[in-house]
């Protein structure tokens, strides 16, 4: 699909996978792209990752517009944080999908826009003063997503599968380069990067049509699908690479930088 506008306005960029190596972090190479970028049109990160985490690297970036946090269910401000809009699950919802969690054992991370809960504290998420894994200090929390984290890719599928339904939400499979596993995301209805990214263009007073999305992974698609101009990293699943107009080389071979030199700045 070529940008109904005929020029691109606005950009959209995965985090884990696209903008973020295994090792997590930026290359120099992309974080020049991301520069020129940004100096010209708004550049949103459309992450799963909760708004502490999303806010870090934007501001590594220097962007400046909206971003899109909790695999798009919630949309924040910069440099502040300040949440311009956000979803979240319902608290008999979440509560009966936790418990369905941890009677599995399954690794998740709830996330909110103040920080995030756990039943698997890590060493790196011990160093994060705002993720927790004491159901007393969340008591109440209206979360926003929901992820069950380190599963093959075949458990990923049956997890979405089987609780998406059980529990009526949306789900999103995501996979975790710097593991190598998959992730499963709960939102509500109407909360994926697509409806974020929609709301995120109405902001800046551009359309959809002239839109870039660059992903990676399942959860990439509904804003891929919804934007004028869908991209796609080497190694992406076949449904990812299928809905893009443009594949470029891995995260691990800058390809985002290749992708924002040679095709979207150009249609600028």
């Amino acid at each position: 699909m070529t940008p109904a506008t005929g020029h691109i306005q606005c950009a959209f960029l995965d985090l884990d996978g696209t903008l973020l190596k295994p090792d997590q972090t930026i290359s120099g190479r992309v974080r020049d792209s991301v520069e020129r970028l940004r100096r010209r049109i708004p550049v949103s990160i459309a992450t799963g990752r909760e708004l502490l985490e999303a806010i870090r690297f934007a501001v590594q970036l220097k962007l400046t517009a909206p971003q899109i946090c909790d695999g798009g269910a919630a949309i924040f401000e910069m440099p502040e944080g300040q949440v311009l809009w956000s979803l979240p699950l319902g608290e008999e919802t979440s509560g009966g999908l936790l418990a369905e969690l941890q009677s599995t054992g399954t690794r998740f991370f709830a996330t909110h826009p103040e920080g995030a809960f756990t039943n698997l504290l890590t060493e790196d998420l011990s160093d994060m003063p705002w993720v927790t894994a004491d159901p007393a200090r969340v008591q109440g929390t209206r979360f926003t997503r929901i992820c069950a984290m380190d599963l093959s890719m075949e458990a990923s599928a049956a997890v979405a599968a089987a609780l998406g339904s059980r529990f009526g939400l949306h789900t999103a499979r995501a996979y975790m380069p710097y593991n190598d596993l998959w992730a499963v995301d709960f939102t509500r209805h109407g909360a994926d990067k697509g409806a974020a990214a929609a709301m995120t263009a109405d902001m800046a007073g551009v359309g959809l049509g002239g839109a870039v999305a660059i992903g990676d992974s399942y959860n990439d698609l509904p804003m891929m699908q919804a934007c004028g101009l869908a991209i796609a990293m080497d190694g992406a699943p076949d449904e990812v690479l299928s809905a893009a107009r443009h594949v470029v080389p891995s995260v691990e071979e800058d390809g985002l930088s290749v992708a924002i030199d040679e095709i979207v700045i150009p249609l600028l």
